[in-house]
Order: structure tokens, then sequence, then C-alpha cells
């Protein structure tokens, strides 16, 4: 067995045809770039939509020209990549019909990772970008003739109101059913929506996550015939090995809240500090996609009804929320660290001092903006402040608590590999320094993501 499984991954990929979605986001451009730099496929197919009066291959250019591809966007291989301009909104993804057909004849593996990941959406709109266009996809997917093996990427907070995060799809969507809770929302206007969301998701935190949980319970009850797998990262974070460590291009996840620090704006912090937080950086999750992928295929038996799940999470070898945030600090400096920790930020878990400290940020941020005004500048602190506190606030619940995990699939992704191949695609959560990891964040964030929001939001 060891034979067959020591160059597995890599022949599993070689000249097979990808089809990646949701391939511009964070996680998407760095599985896009490990896979043209550490494999060789023949094709690889990106479904984009128009965006800004940028066409889908405007938009592949200037990623491509972005810095996560120094590496490999001269590579022979980027050769193999075409993009597509898609519409998932409607049932066609808005492709013409012979190149639905080229997919369904020639697509092997797929990578799903298109989502809406604004917590403030509607109901009904969340339910329109995170469930019913990712159906759309699968529509397809399930007429691909030479299929291997489809991911789906979910989320590790689908299953919160549960005391164990368990590897597998739960059907308890409310309502009766996505069909159901479909229908009632298009009756609804925006502010009946808004009044009764809350009665809605309950325990799934948010709009997303509810979606996120609706999608999983719809791959499983209408395509568990064919080779698809669920994929539950946590929040994702920087780079941590390759190809370019400390990336990061996102306000997302604690990086938002980080940005309050290194913009020097006064900062609460909603954390239980001695609870800890589900994490992983982004390269290992983009490894763990690949690996996932295979492992579908090699698992798959088409009259087993079950899509198999792989929760990439760990609490082992896991900082709490406390250590986090000092090791977050550490990379201020001596001198801006006593600032910050003493006469900058305070951390709770009292909603009420809370609030009372996002109005003294909110405040501050106003300040600093008519400063900025006063040197010409764009007064966009306070609108950042405003956006982060949102996203904080719909899911407010997780620092609160954490969750014992099963994870046994993703364990055993690594199983049977070579020494070669567990380095090339390394994935063990486990095994990471965080501490010198999140000591080196916030230098990282201020150069790869924050000058880049603030220019452009």
């Amino acid at each position: 067995m060891a034979t067959i499984f020591q160059q597995g991954v890599r022949q599993f990929y070689k000249d097979s045809v990808i089809l990646m979605a949701g391939v511009t986001g964070f996680l998407g451009q760095t599985l896009l770039e490990k896979t043209i730099r550490s494999l060789e496929p023949r094709k690889v197919y990106l479904l984009i939509r128009g965006k800004k009066n940028q066409s889908a291959e405007q938009r592949l250019e200037k990623m491509m020209n972005g810095v996560i591809f120094e590496k490999s966007r001269n590579l022979p291989v980027v050769k193999t990549i075409q993009p597509l301009q898609a519409d998932m909104t409607r049932k066609d993804l808005g492709l013409e019909l012979g190149v639905r057909q080229k997919l369904m004849e020639d697509v092997n593996v797929v990578f799903n990772m298109a989502a809406a990941v604004n917590s403030n959406l509607l109901l009904k709109d969340s339910l329109q970008h995170n469930v019913e266009n990712n159906l759309n996809l699968f529509n397809l997917v399930d007429n691909m003739k030479n299929l291997k093996s489809a991911v789906h990427t979910s989320t590790m907070y689908v299953d919160c109101r549960y005391d164990l995060m368990e590897e597998r799809i739960i059907d308890d969507v409310p309502f009766g059913g996505y069909d159901r809770l479909k229908l009632l929302m298009s009756n609804l206007s925006d502010a009946e929506q808004k009044a009764i969301t809350p009665f809605i998701i309950k325990d799934h935190i948010t709009t997303y996550g509810l979606a996120k949980k609706i999608t999983e319970v719809e791959l499983q009850r209408q395509f568990s015939h064919k080779p698809i797998g669920i994929f539950r990262p946590p929040f994702i974070s920087s780079v941590l090995r390759e190809p370019l460590p400390g990336w990061i291009n996102n306000l997302y996840a604690t990086a938002g809240p980080m940005a309050m620090a290194a913009l020097g704006i006064f900062s609460p912090w909603y954390y239980n500090t001695s609870k800890k937080p589900m994490l992983a950086p982004v390269d290992y999750c983009a490894n763990a996609l690949l690996l996932s992928a295979r492992d579908i295929h090699q698992n798959f038996f088409s009259n087993k009804k079950t899509i198999p799940v792989y929760n990439y999470a760990t609490l082992e070898n896991a900082p709490t929320y406390g250590q986090m945030l000092d090791n977050y600090l550490e990379g201020m400096g001596p001198f801006k660290k006593f600032l910050y920790q003493h006469l900058m930020s305070f951390r709770t878990t009292n909603p009420r001092h809370y609030k009372v400290g996002v109005e003294v940020m909110r405040w501050h941020a106003s300040a600093l903006d008519r400063l900025r005004l006063m040197r010409g500048c764009k007064p966009v602190l306070r609108r950042l402040v405003d956006n982060v506190y949102l996203a904080v606030e719909k899911s407010s619940y997780i620092p609160m608590r954490d969750w014992p995990i099963e994870n046994g699939n993703v364990r055993w992704l690594q199983q049977g590999l070579s020494e070669e191949e567990i380095d090339m695609f390394y994935c063990d959560l486990s095994s990471i320094d965080w501490e010198t990891y999140q000591r080196k964040f916030l230098s990282s964030f201020k150069k790869y993501a924050l000058q880049e929001k603030i220019d452009g939001i």
C-alpha cells in the first residue's frame, strides 16, 4: 500500500482538469497559486463573475499581478488557466451551452469556495448567494461524466447550537426545510425579514452560518450519489509558510479588530480570554483542501448516501484568546504595546461595557478622520470601524466559548503519504508554533492588507 500512496497526491492531479469557483477570494487565490506551482493539471477553469466594469479576464489578470503569485505567474502551467465569466445566480451559470457541455465532458476535480461572507446580509440575500448559487453549480457538477471529486467549502460554525462539532451533516433546518424557508422569505419585506431573522437563525449566529448549514443539507439530499465532500475551515488567517509568509488581504476574523490596533484606534475586545479560537493559516487550508479532494475520490462508493465532512480545526496546541491577543501585541514593540494595553484597549465579557468601548472607538475614529481631512487624506477610519464592529457583533457568540471537535477525517488525510508529500502538503494544525506565527502577524497585516483597505475603502 505504501508504494501506491507514495506519489498519490501529485499523481491524482497530474493531467487532470480542475474547475474552481470563488477563486478571487483569500482562500481561492491561495489554492490556485498552490495548484499551479506544485501540481501539473492539464487545464484549470475558473468561474469568475464580472465586477465593476471588469470582465473575468481582466479580474484574473489583476489577481495574477498580485504579490501572492510572484513565484508562479510565469510558470508554463499558467497557460492552462481559462477564466469563464459566470453568473451563479442563473441556473445555467451564465455560460453558453457549448461551454457547459465542455465542462461536463472534461472536468475531473471541482473546488467550490464561492460565498458571500458578509454577515450583515438579509437572510433572503444570503440564501441566494450562499445556497441557491452553490446548488446551481452542483447541478452542473451532477452532469460531469468524468468527475473524480468535488469539494464544497463550508465553515466550522454551522452547528454552534450543539456541544460537539461532529464530522457529519445534521439536518435540522428550521421551518420544515430549505424550500419552505425560501418561500417564506420571498413573501416578506426587508423590515419583516429583519424582525423575524433572529428567531430563525437562533444559534446559527449569522445568516451566513445558517445559509452554509442549509447548503450542506441540500448537497446531502440532492447529490450524495456523486463523489462530493464538505470542507469546513475555521477562521482563516495569514500565510504561515508559503508562498509568501504573512500575506493576507482582508479584514475578516481577528484581522478586523487588529486593524484598530494597527491604526492606533481605541479598541474594545469582546472575548472570553480563557477560551480557544478555531484558527488556521490560509496555506494550511489550501493544502488540506487538495488532500480532501483526493480522499473523497479514494473513498467514494456510489451506494453510500453520506457525504464526507472534513472538520479542519483543532484545539490541540491552540492558544487561548488571551494568549492570542498578547502574541499579536508583541508585534507592536515595547512602547506601543504598553500604550495600547494600558491606555488604548480593554478586554471584557460584559456586553454593556463592550458597547461603551465601541462608542469610544467610534469617537476616536471620527477625531482621527478630521485630522486626515486636514492633511488632505480620505476620512475613512470611522467607516472602517463601523464595518468591523458590525461583523464582530454578528458573531460575538463565538469568542465566548469553545467546542470539542471531531476531526478524524482530517487526521487521516496525510496517512500513507511519502515524506516529500507530507512536507509539500503540510496541514497539521497541532504542529504550529502559534506564538511565533502570531507575533509576526501585525507587521505583515499592515504591509499587505491594511493600506490597501484604507486606500480602497
